[in-house]
């Protein structure tokens, strides 16, 4: 792994000076223990000091050599190295006599070696994150960065549980219930024109805006279904834009009339494309009622004849009449919102309207009913292929044991889903493994509303602005009515947003690692940049959606600038909705153990003390226990100290835990 010494000139103060003062110290007095620093991993380039740089190399030599490590020896040594001179302006051995008091004795070298490993650590860290920031980096350069960056950081956090401190300063515990506080949906994300609408549906329906906010990002994905794909340069294929986007709320909280005004432009389409229809769909009626009854009366004149002639005509001409009707295609129907979201309902509308289908509900249970409750009695689990295949734009085929007529093969199945639903409802999706071990959970997005107007809100709901409304729908119909073909269209990733996109990559990456606060949901996490990806497409081609081609441009940085403003929403949102989701064993234990450290106010504790924290009436099992501090552990409560011995396990507790203890009224578990 390259190293590149840091400019002293750049302001930062990383020398750790003290600390390579006690090691080295330490070492000059017990030289015998030099192999302990050695094995700990201690190098040279380690010290920020260029002197005391040399004065290690100079003792690693000699302890090579099994020569005699003193004062003198050293100095001797660096003038065979060509070193001398940095020591020169120090004293020459004159400071390593001066050294020999600084010392902690034997006991205290393994912790000064790890400090002096910290501090070169820090120094890394600073280089790395400031060479990421620089916009002109290549590609291949930023993503070495980016793996060097997380390497140091993981032994950047070994280190600091070594020396029983807290590897997770960065993160604040992670509650253990589900009601911590949550972000708003950001401000100056969409368009213009949605942005300004959203505003006014909060305002005219008394909602939170997050409401219409996560129900308008649902709408965009659903008016542009199955029409077009973004091209992911990096991963080396083109997502689709299919979200799955739930809006999660209390009852009461105006979901059904959010969801409607919202979504209005879509059901107007539907309807407008449904009269445009009516006469092509009366026409292929008429055209296929004329080739049934002809085949009928070839049918019959076959039947009837006994001349061999007419009865091999009949046979014929019934056999390229039944090859007429197979070939006599249906035009596309115009209800492409599904009705009957079970997954043979959406395979059956989603091979009469070539391939696309949404489902827009106000109240979500319905979905979650058909994915899990009608179908969960099956023996072999949900049949939930068409919802992933949906989102992820590949090809469906039905086969039905029944005589019920074979639904066309889909060759690219593209699904939207735009719902509101309660918290209640999100629960019982956690009672369903199998959507969660096949990815359909994964797949979702989840919006809580949390600032409930209920109790502040008047009787009258006024209508929003009529101009701020027509602007909004005329957007929304535009995407609507572009051409949908057999192949989408491919929308390209632009310099800067690839720029972007990587940077969301690197923050997203560590947060995937134990401890970060994306660990607990991997599946969900390994596809969140993906999301974005998708948003980002969405936000740029309504951006625009007045243009001729609005795909023809690719995505902008300020397009996907706006879609990472996203990321820590929809990460604490959805993590939200796990929690509601999730059978969570040790999480009771967990509580009881947290009271208890909060009780006696326990900043540091072995396994042995964590069992006598519990009462008489609730004392854990020993794989409870472990579950109970496996709990805390994930949601950064406490950090274990690594050890060699199983039995002297010990963990601390996060400061920022700590804090709050003055304040018990702010705790949250």
């Amino acid at each position: 792994m390259k190293t590149v010494r840091p400019n002293a000139e750049t302001g930062n103060d990383f020398s750790s000076d003290a600390s390579e003062k006690r090691a080295l110290g330490t070492l000059l007095n017990y030289p015998d223990q030099l192999h302990i620093a050695v094995q700990d991993g201690l190098e040279p380039l380690h010290f920020f000091a260029p002197h005391h740089e040399a004065i290690f190399a100079a003792m690693l030599d000699l302890h090579s050599r099994s020569e005699e490590i003193t004062p003198q020896s050293v100095v001797a040594r660096m003038s065979l190295q060509n070193t001398a001179g940095r020591l020169a302006a120090h004293g020459n051995e004159s400071y390593l006599i001066d050294l020999q008091t600084a010392n902690q004795g034997v006991s205290g070298l393994v912790d000064s070696v790890r400090a002096v490993r910290k501090g070169f650590l820090d120094r890394e860290l600073a280089r790395l994150r400031a060479e990421l920031e620089r916009s002109d980096l290549p590609p291949e350069r930023r993503d070495a960065l980016g793996t060097e960056l997380i390497e140091r950081q993981q032994e950047w956090d070994a280190i600091l549980c070594d020396l029983g401190q807290w590897s997770g300063a960065r993160t604040a515990p992670i509650p253990l219930d589900v009601d911590a506080t949550l972000p708003p949906w950001p401000r100056n994300v969409f368009p213009s024109v949605i942005e300004a609408f959203v505003d006014a549906v909060s305002e005219s329906h008394q909602v939170p805006r997050d409401m219409p906010a996560n129900i308008a990002m649902g709408v965009m994905a659903t008016a542009w279904v199955g029409k077009a794909q973004v091209l992911d340069p990096r991963a080396g294929h083109a997502e689709s834009l299919s979200l799955y986007l739930f809006t999660v709320a209390a009852s009461g909280e105006r979901k059904s009339s959010t969801v409607n005004v919202m979504s209005a432009p879509i059901f107007a389409y539907q309807i407008e494309r449904q009269r445009e229809l009516l006469p092509v769909r009366a026409k292929y009626e008429t055209e296929r009622e004329a080739l049934e009854e002809d085949y009928r009366r070839a049918l019959q004149d076959r039947k009837q004849t006994m001349d061999k002639e007419k009865r091999r005509d009949a046979i014929e001409r019934a056999a390229a009449l039944k090859q007429q009707l197979a070939e006599l295609k249906p035009p596309p129907v115009a209800s492409f919102i599904a009705q009957d979201a079970t997954p043979e309902g959406l395979t059956r509308q989603m091979s009469e309207t070539g391939g696309f289908a949404a489902i827009v509900d106000s109240e979500g249970g319905d979905i979650f009913e058909n994915m899990i409750g009608r179908y969960g009695k099956d023996a072999a689990g949900p049949n939930i292929g068409v919802y992933l295949k949906g989102y992820d734009g590949e090809s469906v085929f039905s086969i039905r044991a029944s005589k019920e007529r074979q639904p066309a093969p889909i060759e690219r199945a593209s699904l939207s889903i735009v719902a509101a639903t309660q918290p209640a409802t999100i629960a019982t999706l956690g009672k369903r493994s199998e959507l969660r071990d096949r990815g359909l959970v994964a797949r979702m997005l989840f919006g809580f509303c949390l600032e409930s107007r209920i109790g502040s809100r008047s009787a009258v709901m006024p209508a929003p602005d009529a101009a701020v409304k027509r602007s909004y729908e005329d957007a929304i119909t535009a995407a609507l009515r572009i051409e949908r073909l057999p192949n989408p269209y491919t929308v390209e990733i632009g310099k800067e947003a690839q720029q972007e996109l990587d940077r969301l990559h690197h923050e997203i990456e560590p947060r995937l690692a134990p401890g970060g606060d994306l660990a607990e949901t991997p599946e969900w996490s390994q596809k969140l940049k993906g999301k974005l990806l998708r948003i980002g497409a969405l936000l740029h081609l309504f951006d625009h959606i007045h243009d001729r081609n609005p795909w023809a441009t690719p995505v902008t940085g300020d397009a996907m600038k706006r879609a990472g403003l996203l990321l820590d929403y929809f990460v604490a949102h959805s993590r939200r909705a796990f929690g509601l989701m999730r059978d969570r064993p040790g999480y009771a234990m967990a509580r009881k153990l947290l009271h208890g450290i909060r009780r006696k106010q326990q900043k540091r504790l072995t396994s042995a003390e964590a069992h006598r924290l519990f009462s008489h009436s609730s004392t854990p099992t020993k794989d409870e226990l472990r579950a109970a501090l496996d709990v805390l552990e994930v949601h950064n409560f406490l950090a274990k100290i690594p050890s060699r011995r199983r039995d002297s396990e010990t963990w601390i507790v996060n400061p920022l835990e700590v804090r709050t203890w003055a304040k018990p009224e702010k705790r949250v578990a």
